[in-house]
């Protein structure tokens, strides 16, 4: 894959239960949003999420120094901003249980 660095955008993979996707976007936590939001689609039924996601800046650094940066986001926290609310509450009460 090749793409042109645009201004403002910077290079994401993400990564949680059994998948993984790359994407451009101007935030972590959209790009959080959208992948997972692909691979339940593309993997229906067999989309796996874990407690938490994981995210890396695949950008240079640049102007903001976060390239290469990691972060781990809340899953339910990214299914909710992702629009699903119902599995967002339900993956939040399974997690609370082995707490």
């Amino acid at each position: 894959m090749v793409r042109k660095m645009e201004k403002g955008k910077r290079f994401y993979y993400i990564q949680s239960g059994n998948w993984e996707g790359i994407t451009e976007t101007d935030s972590r936590s959209e790009a959080c949003s959208i992948i997972l939001a692909e691979a339940i689609e593309k993997l229906q039924g067999d989309a796996q999420v874990s407690p938490k996601i994981l995210s890396i800046d695949l950008s240079p650094m640049g102007d903001t120094g976060e390239g290469g940066s990691l972060k781990l986001h809340d899953s339910s926290e990214v299914l909710a901003d992702a629009g699903l609310h119902g599995s967002a509450s339900i993956l939040k009460k399974i997690i609370s249980n082995y707490e």
